[in-house]
């Protein structure tokens, strides 16, 4: 009765995260449909390969699922890249000569002077070929691998400029074929802040924006930075943002290819920071993805993988727009449109199932959160910590209440005033993710001890069921922790991950080592019954240094560990690939239930909590104990780690956790089978030999 004031203020806590849960709910309602994106260029290069009209090809693509096509802004470069163009560029002495098609030479000089920062000569040599004055900043070395029989022999340089990747404005043919196919047209700028003038390069883009009656739509940049990017002022950003919001439009984030924030974009932070810039994410099909066409395991030969792929992406990380680039098999570009059509149908079907919808995207809506309503949640989590250490370490009331008190201003100090914000959040949800995981198995531990020592055996269904419960019971209270984290990590800067959460590592060992703490206070190392006041011994844990330990300990001991070690390895994004066994059984489970359970809380975690309860309701195989716990331990930081991925809306991680607890509940039953086959062979071969 003495905890109850602290049990009243985390009570108090989790009133106070309803008010968070529930606005970020009403807001990922509303960032539920996604975009299918095709990138001009590859689509285009497709139609000409199969020969097929660009309209006709487009229209095709239509029908197979793409909303929108991206069209990137001209340059130099990119028309001379293109299959029919006769473009021609060389640097001799100071000057680009430039030779192709009248339409291609009136082009280039009529844009590309119109947004330098410093005007460039341009000597007419006849229609079809003229020279740009370069100065000593566009020179350019590039740099060719000369090879021979397949061998690198050396690389090769020539002189290049930089004047042949600046942005040229968009070709209008271009737009008015997409359009024509009854397809929508996203624009991409390609801006470089080296050369060109922010305030003119926008005014040329929002110019055919209005042009081709491109408004609501988004702008995914091409380049390396937006306009406005390295000047002096805001005076360019700040009219981009009254521009964007003029014509209803918003920014498009592309995700990077390790998943964790965006592609840097110079002056992209300082623009979509801003509260009256809306944005949304982008998933780009990187150049690994394009070559899983066919994936090599079984079923997953015709693009069902690139399918996966992207049903995550929308599902679990906020992207609303798919970028598709050409699909690759066997080193060669997949150009049927059916081909993508049955991957966009797929990921339809899918993603309809989830409530996710292929329509015309909406932005995330801005979401500035009132700072001191986090100042009660982080003074729950400092109550809870001070619960965790009086079961553990039951120091006395003089230091639970100092260090409550040194919490409490803690909380004041950074939320009341407004101070170190940042670091506040990342510190105060670190703590509540290590200590409601940690809680939750202080009650598995303190249920094991009541059960172990009512001197009953009870029914093996007795038993399953009432580890059903406490496991039911432990995911209610890591789901504390969980609520305390959605609350401190909220915003629309976190929700779209332009604010990381880096303690994601950390969150998933701590649990593990505080459970060893948690094990020597409820149960002990050696103790030889059970405590009525749980308390961690140093001298008690010490004392286990002096024990004889049998071998097969130690081989058990070594496996535990070495799964330990192969759970930290595999968390997160990783470059370990699963085998071809589990990536089958994670993509079949992904398409029976609403959202993968993870195998580490299905697998180990939860059917280990259930059979601790299981041993001590059945008096039996009591040496696996403390292994247990360890295991037991992962499923607890599983449940709030999936939560740790704010960019994944709550609802699904919702239906994640769900999800688990009822295949836990299945595994569950083969753990226990083992369990008593172990306890049997144990009876047998070595308690016998022992009498």
């Amino acid at each position: 009765m003495k905890r109850k004031y602290l049990i009243m203020i985390i009570f108090l806590s989790i009133l106070v995260s309803s008010i968070f849960v529930f606005e970020r709910t009403r807001i990922e309602k509303n960032y539920r449909n996604y975009d299918i994106v095709a990138d001009y260029g590859d689509f285009s290069s497709m139609a000409m390969d199969r020969q097929e009209d660009l309209g006709t090809y487009f229209r095709e693509l239509k029908e197979n699922g793409i909303n929108t096509v991206a069209i990137s802004e001209e340059s130099i470069n990119s028309i001379e890249n293109e299959f029919d163009s006769n473009l021609t560029s060389k640097v001799i002495g100071s000057e680009l000569i430039l030779e192709g098609k009248p339409e291609e030479i009136a082009f280039i000089k009529e844009n590309l002077n119109s947004t330098l920062k410093e005007k460039r000569e341009v000597r007419d040599i006849s229609a079809t070929k003229i020279a740009l004055g370069m100065k000593h900043t566009d020179l350019l070395n590039l740099r060719q691998a000369a090879s021979k029989d397949f061998e690198k022999i050396t690389d090769r340089t020539s002189k290049g400029s930089a004047l042949e990747f600046i942005g040229l404005g968009f070709d209008a043919k271009k737009i008015k074929i997409v359009k024509d196919a009854g397809l929508k047209v996203i624009l991409r700028p390609n801006f470089d802040p080296r050369y060109q003038d922010g305030q003119s390069a926008m005014e040329r883009f929002f110019k055919t924006i209005d042009q081709f009656g491109l408004e609501k739509s988004y702008v995914i940049f091409s380049g390396k930075a937006v306009y406005g990017a390295k000047e002096d002022t805001n005076e360019t950003l700040d009219k981009f943002a009254e521009e964007l919001n003029k014509r209803d439009m918003f920014i498009g984030l592309v995700e990077a290819p390790n998943q964790r924030g965006h592609l840097d974009l110079a002056g992209g932070n300082a623009l979509v920071m801003r509260p009256d810039v809306k944005m949304a994410r982008v998933f780009s099909t990187w150049d690994f993805i394009q070559r899983e066409y066919d994936y090599k395991i079984p079923g997953h030969q015709e693009g069902e993988e690139i399918a996966n792929v992207y049903f995550r992406a929308v599902s679990e990380r906020n992207l609303a727009s798919v970028y598709v680039r050409a699909f690759i098999k066997d080193k060669q570009v997949i150009s049927d449109p059916a081909a993508y059509g049955k991957v966009f149908k797929s990921l339809e079907t899918r993603l309809d199932r989830l409530g996710f919808k292929n329509a015309d995207i909406r932005p995330m809506a801005e979401w500035e959160v009132n700072q001191k309503l986090k100042a009660p949640i982080a003074i729950g989590i400092v109550a809870a910590g001070v619960l965790l250490v009086s079961i553990i370490f039951a120091p006395g009331l003089v230091v639970e209440g100092v260090l409550l008190i040194l919490g409490i201003i803690l909380a004041l100090f950074f939320y009341g005033l407004g101070k170190k914000l940042a670091f506040a959040d990342t510190f105060f949800n670190l703590l509540g993710i290590v200590i409601f995981p940690s809680l939750a198995l202080c009650f598995v531990l303190s249920a094991y001890n009541k059960y172990r020592a009512d001197g009953i055996v009870h029914r093996t269904f007795e038993s399953y069921g009432k580890g059903l419960g406490i496991l039911l019971c432990s995911v209610l209270i890591c789901f504390i922790g969980a609520l305390m984290e959605v609350s401190l990590l909220s915003g629309t800067n976190h929700l779209m991950e332009m604010v990381i959460f880096r303690g994601v590592k950390i969150s998933q060992i701590l649990p593990i080592i505080i459970s060893l703490f948690i094990f020597g206070a409820f149960v002990g190392f050696d103790r030889e019954r059970v405590s009525d006041s749980p308390r961690f011994s140093i001298k008690e844990a010490l004392s286990v240094m002096d024990k004889k330990i049998a071998f097969w300990h130690v081989c058990l001991g070594v496996l535990v560990m070495i799964g330990l070690f192969l759970f930290l390895l595999r968390s997160g994004n990783t470059n370990v690939k699963p085998s071809t066994i589990e990536l089958l059984f994670r993509n079949k489970m992904e398409h029976i239930m609403p959202v993968r359970p993870r195998t580490k809380a299905i697998f180990i975690g939860y059917p280990a909590l259930v059979s601790l309860i299981y041993i001590a309701l059945k008096k039996k195989s009591e040496i696996f104990v403390i292994f247990l716990t360890l295991m037991a331990s992962i499923g607890q930081a599983n449940l709030v780690n999936t939560f740790s991925h704010i960019r994944t809306p709550f609802i699904i991680s919702l239906l994640r956790i769900s999800g688990e607890y009822v295949v836990g509940i299945l595994v569950s039953i083969i753990w226990i089978l083992f369990i008593e086959l172990i306890g049997m062979l144990y009876n047998k071969y070595i308690k016998n030999e022992k009498a």
